[in-house]
């Protein structure tokens, strides 16, 4: 019978040597950092023990407490810069693929291996003290069960805007039936039935929320 090798603090090291750095760099909007979060899962769970991964994106809060990065030094001995794109969404048209293929493919076309996706999300990890926090609507008096909206959103595509009028009317329409939440940098947003903008952050337990509604660029969110 053969004995595993222990995991000695030694034994780590030596293999921490013989492991794959990569530093992946995106600088695209949020919504496209959270599907990297998945391509970066993905290759871990495909590959485990093969690489050390770090990144440099526009969105670092989005990567706390990920138990995937290892913080790399970029120019270090053995590191690997991948500047990140997603080719695929030029054939978003022609073929049958979500956005969260797109990283996942160039990274295998770059590192020429297979990285079967094994989750339809992004990869966002909280810590425990976010976790044992009361809700943030909790806090602030919303009830369960309200709508979220993010009403902002980019002029590049037309699926990825909808008027803030159009929003408006959605939550006037609906006024006292509905109690609505709106996400995003003040100025893009709605108000609530006092004429007040409703604000929010935070993250919110999936629970808490019944809908979400947003431009189709914010899906990945």
């Amino acid at each position: 019978m053969t004995m595993a090798p222990q995991r000695t603090p030694a034994n780590l090291r030596k293999a921490a040597e013989t492991m794959r750095k990569l530093l992946l760099k995106s600088f695209q909007s949020p919504g496209d950092v959270v599907m990297l979060t998945a391509a970066v899962r993905d290759l871990h769970r495909a590959h485990p023990g093969q690489f050390l991964t770090d990144v440099r994106t526009s969105a670092e809060a989005i990567w706390e407490n990920n138990p995937y990065i290892t913080r790399l030094e970029e120019g270090g001995e053995g590191v690997e810069v991948i500047d990140m794109h997603y080719p695929l969404i030029h054939q978003s048209n022609q073929r049958p693929f979500h956005f969260i293929h797109g990283y996942v493919q160039y990274l295998e076309e770059r590192l020429s291996l297979r990285i079967p996706p094994t989750g339809f999300r992004g990869d966002i990890h909280l810590s425990q003290e976010e976790k044992d926090s009361p809700p943030p609507h909790q806090e602030i008096g919303i009830p369960e069960g309200f709508w979220i909206i993010v009403a902002g959103g980019k002029y590049d595509f037309t699926a990825k805007w909808w008027n803030p009028a159009s929003f408006q009317r959605v939550v006037d329409l609906l006024q006292g039936r509905i109690h609505f939440v709106q996400c995003g940098g003040r100025g893009t947003g709605t108000r609530d039935s006092t004429g007040s903008p409703t604000w929010w952050a935070r993250p919110a337990p999936e629970s808490s929320f019944a809908w979400f509604i947003t431009p189709s660029e914010s899906f990945a969110l």
